[in-house]
């Protein structure tokens, strides 16, 4: 027996998430419903087909968003779907020359197409296009789907400074000085938050610890920081067990520790098995040390009947 085709693919979708995987999977792709089986449809999910491609979603009652095993789909021109996805609000990230949307869930699918390579202004912010490149402005890759240069992953770093800007000396990073272009970059983090750190946002902004997402910290973003209690909190994707990215994240952590931070890190695959444990962890981190303990005063009158 060999095998002639693949019938289709199924992707998983939270229960209830029907209504929010149409405008994806049907206005975006431009895959038309089909009916299921009245059997199956008592399941849930729905299915999409556009010419021998079938599309499946099914509900799982404990949903986990695939970020690492994807699958891919051949279109006409990717360049133009990406931007339509973009302005629809999709978050749309590159790998060298992969492209990746991700749909309402988090699941992440890849677009191929031979015929349209991306052009290198795609890297960063080229004109029009407003999508985060994990390979960055020098092509190294990211655990986040985002920026990094070619120093790292991890807390995405910003472009050294010039010393012309007054912004090169060592000291005044030690210190914390966010270089040029960090607080933008920090906002445009924040808007495009991968999946897993959506989830935990969620519950860190219910600590009331004052912790604070993608912070610039000199030269780089943190993914959360606790600036009272010096806590640095880091979300790694799959991209952070590569030799590159190994390496990266020790050179950042060393640089956040001599800034005076701790830095604690979790996966995203942790953040969907374990959200609770983590933000208690977290929550026993960054929570501010008690208050010593003073001897009670005493009033003048005790003070002259002790000298008695």
């Amino acid at each position: 027996m060999v095998l002639r085709a693949i019938d289709h693919v199924q992707i998983a979708i939270p229960v209830g998430g029907e209504a929010r995987a149409r405008p994806f999977y049907g206005d975006l792709l431009g895959l038309t419903e089909v009916p299921k089986p009245a059997e199956l449809a008592k399941r849930g999910g729905c299915w999409f087909e556009a010419g021998a491609a079938k599309v499946h979603l099914g509900v799982e009652q404990d949903f986990r968003a695939n970020v690492k095993a994807h699958v891919a789909f051949e279109v006409d021109d990717r360049i133009a779907l990406a931007q339509k996805a973009k302005a629809a609000g999709f978050r749309v990230t590159t790998e060298r020359d992969q492209l990746y949307i991700y749909d309402p869930f988090g699941n992440r699918l890849e677009f191929v197409d031979p015929t349209t390579p991306l052009p290198s202004p795609w890297r960063g912010e080229g004109p029009g296009m407003g999508v985060e490149d994990v390979q960055g402005q020098r092509g190294e890759p990211s655990a986040h789907g985002r920026s990094i240069p070619r120093d790292g992953t991890g807390a995405t770093p910003i472009p050294d400074p010039s010393p012309l800007q007054g912004e090169g000396d060592a000291n005044r990073r030690q210190r914390g000085t966010v270089v040029p272009g960090g607080v933008a970059r920090a906002r445009r983090l924040r808007r495009d938050m991968t999946f897993a750190e959506r989830k935990l946002w969620e519950q860190l902004r219910k600590l009331n610890l004052n912790i604070r997402r993608q912070a610039p910290i000199g030269r780089y973003i943190a993914d959360f920081v606790c600036h009272a209690s010096k806590l640095v909190i880091e979300i790694d994707g799959p991209v952070h067990d590569t030799l590159e990215a190994k390496a990266y994240d020790d050179q950042r952590t060393g640089f956040l520790i001599s800034a005076g931070y701790r830095v604690i890190r979790f996966s995203d695959r942790d953040v969907a098995d374990r959200l609770h444990d983590i933000v208690e962890q977290i929550a026993a981190q960054a929570a501010p040390p008690p208050s010593p303990t003073l001897p009670p005063s005493r009033g003048k009158g005790e003070e002259r009947y002790s000298r008695r």
